[in-house]
């Protein structure tokens, strides 16, 4: 319990360091000694996250949700992961999932839409400010998220066309 412990604290220290693979390393080094250690798959998750392994680190996220599926970091990572990952609708599910639990919160619901924009789905993210809206259709903060997303989505659209359509340029 001790060496678990200790290598779990050696793993955040290094992290809050930024030392990525060395944080790995102790991460590792406790969930060898006891591999349920929910808050210690986490934190690997996000340090895989750093280091641009994004599918380990979504499979780790998994696997934390596994343990506790309501666990919140998890499943806004899952979302995001997914999404980077090109599985849009599973990033979706997951996103879906962490605003069950805060359904009203209208701060944590652009957070992810914005989130979810970055990762490459911004129709995902029109999605999710559309739920808001339903709940609070004057809020000018999300209106004007749906409008930027609205608008790179078309962007977004209009270039794969481009791409796919000969002559279609301008």
């Amino acid at each position: 319990y001790n060496n678990q412990v200790r290598a779990t604290a050696f793993c955040s220290d290094y992290a809050a360091s930024q030392q990525w693979e060395d944080a790995l390393r102790q991460c590792d080094v406790a969930l060898d000694i006891n591999p349920e250690a929910t808050t210690t798959r986490f934190l690997r998750s996000q340090l895989l996250r750093e280091l641009d392994r994004n599918s380990e680190s979504l499979e780790e996220a998994v696997r934390v949700l596994g343990a506790d599926p309501f666990h919140e970091g998890a499943l806004q990572l899952a979302g995001y992961l997914a999404t980077v990952e090109g599985d849009a609708e599973g990033g979706r599910g997951y996103y879906r999932l962490y605003l069950d639990i805060n359904p009203g919160n209208v701060t944590i619901r652009m957070r992810i839409a914005y989130e979810q924009a970055q990762a490459g789905d911004p129709v995902g993210a029109m999605e999710f400010i559309t739920v808001g809206l339903e709940v609070d259709p004057e809020n000018a903060d999300l209106n004007e998220q749906f409008g930027n997303f609205a608008f790179t989505a078309a962007s977004d659209a209009q270039t794969a066309f481009e791409m796919t359509t000969p002559g279609a340029e301008g």
